[in-house]
C-alpha cells in the first residue's frame, strides 16, 4: 500500500493538475525493511468538505484520456481475476459478473481508490485529496464516486454492507444519468462540434457490478496482507451472494 501511494504521488508530482491539490512526495525510502513514504503536509487553510462525494474527473485524467474497452480485455479486470482465483466463493461471484459484463464496453482511467469526505478538503487553491494507497490506473470510470457513496453509508453512517451497496447502486444510476445530461462535459464538447459524446459507462449495472468486484478483491488482498480475514468479509460475501440470488 505504501508503494502504491508513493507511485501515485510521484505521478501527480510529474503531471500536476490545477483542479486538484495533492500533497507532494518528499521521500520514498526503506527503514528496517519497511517501505516508507514521506509526504508533505496539507495546505494550512485546508478545510473538511461537507457530506457528499465530489466529482473525481481530475483524477481520471491523470494518465490521459479514458480508454473504452470490453471488460474481459481490461488489465484491471484480469488482475482481479488473478488475485482471487484461489478463493472459491469470490471467484464464483466474479464469474457471474464476467458472464454479465464481460463483453460490455466501458471507459477505464485512473482512480483514487478511497474518494471519501475524510480524505478530501478545500483550500484556496481548490480541492485537496490525500491517502492514495489504493490508487490504480485503468480502473472503471465512476468507481471513485460509487465507492465514496458506499463508504459514506457504511463507514460514516454505520449502515450495513447491504444497505451501503444499495446507496452505491443509487450513486451509479445518478452518475450514469448525469453523464448524458445537457451540461455534462462530454455533451458540452459534442455540442461544440469537437467530438462524439458517448457515456463512459456501459450501464449503471456495469458500474455497480465492478464496484462489488473491487470490494471482493480488496477483501482478498487485505486478508493476504494481514494473514487473517478482514472483519467485514463474511458480511460482504453474504450481501454479494444475496444480491445474486435476488437477480436470479
Amino acid at each position: 500500500l505504501v508503494s502504491t501511494e508513493a507511485r501515485a504521488l510521484a505521478a501527480w508530482g510529474a503531471h500536476p493538475d490545477p483542479r486538484l491539490v495533492v500533497p507532494g512526495l518528499l521521500a520514498d525510502t526503506t527503514w528496517n525493511g519497511m517501505r516508507i513514504a514521506v509526504v508533505a503536509p496539507l495546505p494550512d487553510d485546508a478545510r473538511r468538505l461537507p457530506p457528499g462525494v465530489p466529482s473525481a474527473w481530475a483524477v481520471r485524467e491523470l494518465d490521459g484520456p479514458a480508454e473504452p474497452q470490453p471488460l474481459v480485455e481490461a488489465a484491471w479486470w484480469r488482475s482481479r481475476r488473478d488475485a482471487c482465483a484461489h478463493d472459491a466463493r469470490v471467484d464464483r461471484l466474479l464469474d457471474r459478473i464476467e458472464d454479465r459484463q464481460g463483453a460490455a464496453v466501458g471507459s477505464m482511467a485512473r482512480w483514487h481508490g478511497d474518494w471519501v469526505p475524510w480524505n478530501l478538503a478545500r483550500c484556496h487553491r481548490g480541492l485537496v485529496a490525500w491517502d492514495w494507497e489504493y490508487s490504480e490506473p485503468g480502473a472503471p470510470v465512476g468507481l471513485d464516486e460509487v465507492h465514496g457513496a458506499f463508504q459514506q453509508a457504511h463507514v460514516a453512517e454505520g449502515r450495513s454492507i447491504a444497505a451501503a451497496l444499495d446507496e452505491a447502486r443509487h450513486a451509479a444510476s445518478s452518475l450514469v444519468a448525469r453523464s448524458t445530461s445537457p451540461t455534462s462535459p462530454a455533451e458540452l464538447r459534442a455540442r461544440a462540434g469537437t467530438e462524439e459524446a458517448p457515456s463512459p459507462f456501459a450501464s449503471a449495472r456495469w458500474l455497480t457490478d465492478l464496484h462489488l468486484a473491487m470490494l471482493l478483491s480488496r477483501a482478498v488482498r487485505l486478508e493476504q496482507l494481514a494473514e487473517r480475514p478482514p472483519a467485514h468479509r463474511a458480511e460482504l460475501l453474504a450481501a454479494a451472494e444475496a444480491a445474486e440470488v435476488a437477480e436470479a
